[in-house]
């Protein structure tokens, strides 16, 4: 986690998750378009620290796709188990 310190606030990534948002609405599977490799946002960074934790479910998530809900369901889930 240490290395995500300091990035840059993806802002235009952020807008981008628009997108994503409505590929889910429509029960599709876009990535975000507008995602930037020099900065991210808050549920992004939380995923990639998931991943590189290695955390058990969440391989194979994307960070850049993920939102404030997907983590609020993994881990309400989780929490049931």
């Amino acid at each position: 986690m240490v290395d995500y310190l300091g990035d840059v606030y993806d802002y235009q990534g952020l807008f981008g998750m628009a997108w994503v948002e409505i590929g889910r609405w429509l029960k599709k599977k876009w990535k975000n378009p507008w995602h930037s490799t020099k900065a991210m946002f808050c549920s992004e960074l939380v995923a990639k620290v998931l991943i590189d934790s290695k955390y058990p479910g969440f391989e194979g998530m994307d960070p850049a796709s993920t939102d404030p809900e997907m983590l609020l369901q993994f881990f309400d889930k989780e929490s049931r188990s």
